[in-house]
């Protein structure tokens, strides 16, 4: 049996939390030539993996503050927030015939995220 909610809690603090990543990823196939052992040798491809990410920004936006009893419900919290100037834009691009004719994917993503945190 879970205990019944409480009617209100005490808090110190509310903010947003923005934040904003960069996330890439691509593949290029390559190729490569096996020995076989018997003085003979083949071509064979494979798949080498690239990441990488890097944090844009990260901003917190105070709602309230200063300790406060606040009652069980649901609240609404009006802000906004202004994305910075110059963030990259997402994208995909594959082409066959790209780096010496290795097949290359590439995938860029940017996420941005907004939590509101009590402290």
């Amino acid at each position: 049996h879970l205990p019944d909610p409480l009617p209100y809690i005490f808090i110190n603090k509310e903010f947003v939390q923005c934040k904003g990543k960069e996330k890439v990823d691509w593949q290029e196939t390559r190729t490569r030539t096996v020995d076989d052992g018997d003085g003979a040798s083949h071509q064979e491809s494979y798949e080498v993996n690239f990441d990488g990410s890097k944090e844009l920004f990260k901003v917190k936006i105070v709602l309230s503050s200063g300790r406060a009893q606040v009652p069980a419900g649901q609240w609404v919290y009006p802000f906004s927030f202004q994305l910075p100037e110059g963030l990259p834009a997402s994208f995909k691009f594959k082409d066959s015939a790209w780096s010496h004719g290795e097949n290359n994917k590439i995938k860029a993503k940017i996420e941005y995220k907004f939590k509101v945190l009590s402290m």
